[in-house]
C-alpha cells in the first residue's frame, strides 16, 4: 500500500481496483510462453480463475488492512512522543553526567600533575642515592681487588721464598753427597797409596793437597750457605712484618668503608705505604735471589771442581792398574824369553859338542846350526824391540819402570849377542 492509498483509506475514499498479487506476473509470462507452445487457451482460463480468486481475497482483506493502518498510525505517534520525552530526559542526564565527569577529570588531572611533580622529585633523590651507592660499591670493589692483588703478591713472594729454600736444601744435600763421594775417593786413594807406596808418593801429596783444598772450599761453601740461611731468616722476618702490615691495612680498609671521606685519605696513605713496602720487598727479594744464585753458582763450581778431582784420581788409579798389569805381562814375557835363550844355549852347547865329536861333518853342522841360531836370534830381537816400543808408548807417564825393563832387556840382548858370537 502506497502513501496515496493510505491517505485514501484515512479519508474514506476506498476504490476497489483490480490488483495483481506479487509473484503472479512471472507466472503469467511463463504461461504465455507455454501457451504459445501448447494448449494456450486452457492455461489462460486457469490463470483467469486464479486472478479472480486473488481479487476476491484482496477485497475481503481491505477493511482489516485499513484498521491495522489506523492502529499503526496511532502507535507511531505515541512512539514519537515517547522517544522525544526519553531523548530530552537522556540528554539532560547526559549533560549533568558529563559535567560531573569533567569536574572529576579535572580534579584527577590536577592530582596526577601534583603526583608527577612529587614523583620527579623522588626520582631525582633516588637517582642521587643510586649514584652514591654505585660510587661506594665501585670504591669497595676497587679496594677489594687491590687487597686480593696484594694477597696474591704475598702468596707469590712466599712461594718464591719456599722454592729458594728448597733449592738451598737441595744444594746442601748435593754438597753432602759430594762430600761423601770425596770421602770414598780419599779412602780409595789411601788404599792405592798403601799398595803403591814408592810409586805414588807424589800422587798422594797431590791428592792430599786437593783434598785439603776441597775441604777448605766445602767449609767456605758451608759458611756461605749458613750466611744465606741467615739472610733467608731475615727475609722471612721481613715477610712476617709485611703480613702484619697487610692485616693492619685490611682493618684500616674496613674502617674506611664505614667512614667515607676520611677513609679515602687513609686509604691513599695506606696505598703509599704499601707501595713503599712493595718496593722494599722487591728489593729484598732481588737481593736474596742474587745472593742465592751466587751461592748456588759457587756451590756448583766447587762441586764441579770436586767431581773433576775425583775423576782425575779415578783415571790415575785406572792408569796405574793398567800399568801394573802391563808390567806383570812384560815380566811373564821376559821370563819366557829368558827360558827360550836358555834352551837356545843348551842347543848351542849340544851342537858344539856334536861338532867336536864328529870332525868329518863338523864344518857343515856348525854352518847349519849357526844359520838357525842367527835366524832365531833375529826373531827374538825383533820381538824384544816390539815389546820395548809398546812398553815405552804405554809407560811414558811412569819414569821409573822403563829403566828397569830397559836394563833387563839390555842384559837379555847382550846375552843373545854373546850366544850368537859363541855360535
Amino acid at each position: 500500500m502506497t502513501g496515496a492509498d493510505a491517505d485514501g483509506v484515512r479519508g474514506g475514499n476506498i476504490q476497489a481496483s483490480l490488483c495483481i498479487a506479487p509473484g503472479v506476473a512471472p507466472a503469467l509470462e511463463l504461461s504465455a510462453e507455454k501457451g504459445e507452445a501448447t494448449n494456450h487457451g486452457t492455461q489462460l482460463k486457469a490463470l483467469n480463475e486464479q486472478l479472480a480468486a486473488a481479487n476476491i481475497s484482496y477485497r475481503l482483506n481491505i477493511p482489516r488492512l485499513q484498521a491495522g493502518a489506523v492502529r499503526l498510525g496511532g502507535a507511531a505517534n505515541r512512539c514519537k512522543r515517547d522517544v522525544a520525552d526519553a531523548l530530552s530526559r537522556h540528554g539532560e542526564s547526559l549533560t549533568s553526567d558529563c559535567a560531573k565527569l569533567l569536574a572529576t577529570f579535572q580534579a584527577q588531572r590536577s592530582r596526577q600533575e601534583a603526583l608527577e611533580d612529587e614523583n620527579q622529585g623522588l626520582q631525582s633523590e633516588v637517582d642521587d642515592l643510586e649514584r652514591r651507592a654505585r660510587a661506594e660499591v665501585a670504591e669497595v670493589q676497587r679496594l677489594k681487588k687491590e687487597l686480593e692483588r696484594k694477597s696474591e703478591l704475598y702468596e707469590e713472594i712466599k712461594a718464591a721464598f719456599d722454592e729458594e729454600r728448597e733449592n738451598l736444601e737441595k744444594a746442601q744435600q748435593e754438597s753432602r753427597k759430594a762430600n761423601s763421594k770425596l770421602q770414598e775417593a780419599t779412602g780409595r786413594l789411601t788404599e792405592t797409596e798403601e799398595e803403591l807406596q814408592r810409586r805414588l808418593r807424589e800422587e798422594k801429596k797431590r791428592a792430599g793437597d786437593a783434598e785439603g783444598d776441597l775441604k777448605r772450599q766445602l767449609e767456605a761453601a758451608q759458611s756461605r750457605v749458613q750466611r744465606a740461611e741467615e739472610k733467608w731468616a731475615a727475609s722471612e722476618s721481613q715477610l712476617r712484618g709485611v703480613e702484619v702490615t697487610l692485616r693492619d691495612a685490611l682493618w684500616v680498609h674496613e674502617e674506611r668503608v664505614r667512614e667515607r671521606e676520611t677513609e679515602r685519605q687513609e686509604a691513599e696513605a695506606a696505598i703509599a705505604r704499601e707501595r713503599d713496602w712493595k718496593e722494599e720487598e722487591m728489593r729484598a727479594r732481588k737481593e736474596a735471589e742474587e745472593k742465592v744464585k751466587a751461592a748456588e753458582e759457587r756451590a756448583q763450581v766447587e762441586i764441579s771442581r770436586a767431581a773433576k778431582a775425583v775423576q782425575v784420581a779415578k783415571e790415575r788409579q785406572l792408569e796405574i792398574d793398567a800399568q801394573a798389569a802391563e808390567v806383570a805381562a812384560l815380566r811373564e814375557k821376559t821370563s819366557s824369553l829368558e827360558e827360550d835363550v836358555a834352551s837356545l844355549r843348551q842347543k848351542m852347547n849340544e851342537e858344539s859338542a856334536k861338532a867336536a865329536s864328529d870332525k868329518r861333518t863338523g864344518v857343515a853342522i856348525e854352518r847349519c846350526s849357526a844359520a838357525k841360531l842367527r835366524t832365531q836370534v833375529t826373531q827374538l830381537e825383533g820381538k824384544i824391540k816390539e815389546q820395548r816400543n809398546v812398553h815405552k808408548a804405554r809407560c811414558a807417564q811412569a819414569p821409573e819402570w822403563p829403566r828397569y825393563h830397559e836394563n833387563r832387556l839390555g842384559s837379555f840382548t847382550t846375552s843373545c849377542c854373546l850366544a850368537q858370537t859363541n855360535a
